[in-house]
């Protein structure tokens, strides 16, 4: 799933040393961020050939305004250059009110929590089975979301909601809503979170639920070691029920500027058009400047008609 630079801490509302600082005086703060990713990727489906893909190809800019000490008002506008790899438009485009102590509210075009959902330390081919339908992901990151973004450390939540009055999403309908949440804690070296996710669409009338657990462990020096379960179920718009389970185990070491990371999943399903898999991925990544990175990442499933799938890369980031 797509993650925007605003995940990445660019937005010059959250940090003045976050992208490149155009202007910061007298409480106004203009910051330029971007990312670009090139990938050479011979994808899992069996009979795919090496392809160039431009994954990331992303710049945006963003202006905070001090109103006192604590509160503070920014507006972000993305372009997204990389939108099926010819054609660019924009990306996120929000307004923020943001306050070191409250939490902030971002109003616009934006994800919502789930879409930060994830513990894979893939560049390309880690596996997503734990996503909703087809449908459902396209409900998550839309026009008309609010969202609200707590974090003091020990503990931090999220919680987002959109509509569609306006009809750009088809399968979300006037009458439908989505919704989602989390909530977590970092305690000695842990960090532990629930999310929830909840779609009803009246376009397409179809009802889909994510639960997410996670667990992050940061207590060996150099490596990070992850787990997660996902449960998945609902009504689709095809009269279909759907029940998923995904069982996650991820994990990386730092060596130098070298990075090595991999991972597995455990795909469980109780729908009669899908069997149950299990995934894997191993990668290594080398940091050759600041924020650019050269990876190889190798990945599998026991799914039918499935290869091995290979993805050579370099990602930079401002």
């Amino acid at each position: 799933m797509k993650k925007t630079l605003v995940a990445l801490g660019v937005i010059a509302a959250s940090s003045a040393q976050a992208g490149v600082a155009l202007y910061d005086n007298d409480g106004i703060k203009i910051n330029l961020s971007g990312g670009v990713d090139v990938v050479y990727l011979k994808d899992l489906k069996k009979g795919s050939h090496f392809e160039q893909k431009i994954d990331d190809a992303d710049f945006g800019i963003g202006a905070s305004y001090a109103i006192n000490d604590d509160l503070k008002v920014a507006g972000y506008l993305e372009y997204d250059g990389d939108k099926n790899n010819q054609k660019g438009m924009m990306g996120d485009v929000y307004i923020k009110l943001g306050s070191e102590s409250l939490g902030s509210i971002k109003v616009g075009r934006i994800c919502g929590v789930i879409d930060d959902v994830g513990i894979a330390s893939d560049y390309q081919l880690g596996e997503k089975a734990f996503l909703l339908s087809e449908e459902g992901n396209k409900v998550i990151c839309n026009d008309e979301m609010i969202r609200y973004d707590l974090d003091t450390d020990m503990f931090y939540t999220n919680l987002s909601y959109s509509q569609d009055k306006n009809e750009n999403i088809s399968s979300l309908g006037k009458s439908g809503r989505y919704l989602d949440g989390r909530v977590g804690v970092r305690v000695a070296n842990f960090d532990v979170s629930v999310a929830y996710g909840d779609i009803k669409a009246s376009a397409v009338t179809s009802k889909e639920r994510l639960v997410a657990v996670e667990t992050k462990f940061a207590g060996i020096p150099n490596a990070n070691v992850s787990a997660a379960y996902y449960r998945m179920q609902g009504d689709l718009s095809s009269a279909e029920k759907v029940k998923r389970d995904n069982y996650y185990l991820a994990g990386d070491y730092t060596l130098n500027s070298w990075k090595f990371g991999a991972g597995v999943n455990k795909f469980v399903t109780k729908n009669a058009d899908e069997k149950n898999f299990r995934a894997w991925h191993v990668n290594t990544g080398y940091n050759f400047a600041k924020n650019s990175t050269a990876y190889v990442e190798v990945a599998g499933n026991n799914k039918d008609d499935n290869q091995t799938g290979i993805a050579v890369g370099v990602k930079t980031s401002f």
